[in-house]
């Protein structure tokens, strides 16, 4: 039987993220979304059997006098049972 879970974050128009994985709230996290992910929702598709916890960092271009540069947020923490 194929199991999935849906994470859900509220997103800033124009950001995309990161989200990471961890058997505990307290980690370590693994990054599990290959590419930067649009939207509000991620799909898990390989999810843990026991509970998990999920890490989403933003990450946005900014732009400056100097360059550019991609900029990643502290994170959100989201346990799932």
């Amino acid at each position: 039987m194929l199991e999935f879970r849906r994470v859900l974050f509220r997103s800033e128009a124009g950001a995309q993220h990161f989200v990471y994985r961890a058997k505990s709230k307290a980690g370590p996290y693994t990054r599990i979304s290959k590419f930067p992910v649009d939207g509000d929702s991620y799909l898990d598709e390989n999810p843990a059997r026991e509970e998990a916890a999920y890490l989403v960092r933003a990450l946005k271009l900014t732009r400056s006098g100097c360059g550019s540069y991609t900029n990643l947020s502290q994170g959100v923490f989201v346990s799932v049972r």
